[in-house]
């Protein structure tokens, strides 16, 4: 004679397929989903809250995120028909090499000459390069002759 059959387990619901991303059903954001939106949303808003629209003293130049003191202005000409010594091109590593000369600026470290900036048209120093030199101008710094 044959054993009688023990009654079968029920079986356990099946896990949910994923959906696709097509379907216009979408299942539930997964925990570590909520917390990470939780975290970027509550990090954009303390950011926002802190970001300075000034954050240099008065006076002071703002370039790269960086608070630099405001270049000297340019040297007058020189009293009694002198000509201005002419320092466009001097090799410099401080703004005090270029000082007395009609190139006041140094741009050191990136680079290590005497130069003059704002000399695009309409600005204080216009035409001010000397021929072989251009003006060149990359927002947001003020333009500047370059040796070409």
């Amino acid at each position: 004679m044959i054993a009688p059959r023990k009654p079968r387990k029920p079986r356990k619901p099946r896990k949910p397929r994923m959906i696709s991303i097509n379907s216009k059903a979408t299942r539930p954001p997964s925990r570590a989903r909520a917390w990470s939106l939780w975290l970027l949303a509550s990090s954009a808003a303390f950011l926002s809250a802190c970001w300075e629209t000034d954050m240099c003293d008065p006076g002071q130049i703002v370039k790269d995120t960086v608070c630099y003191a405001p270049p000297p202005p340019p040297a007058p000409a020189k009293e009694g028909g002198a000509d201005v010594v002419d320092t466009f091109g001097k090799t410099c590593s401080t703004q005090s090499d270029c000082a007395d000369g009609n190139a006041t600026i140094c741009g050191a470290p990136q680079l290590p000459m005497c130069t003059q900036i704002n000399c695009q048209a309409g600005e204080e120093n216009e035409g001010v390069c000397p021929s072989g030199w251009t003006c060149l101008l990359v927002p947001p710094n003020p333009s500047v002759c370059l040796k070409q």
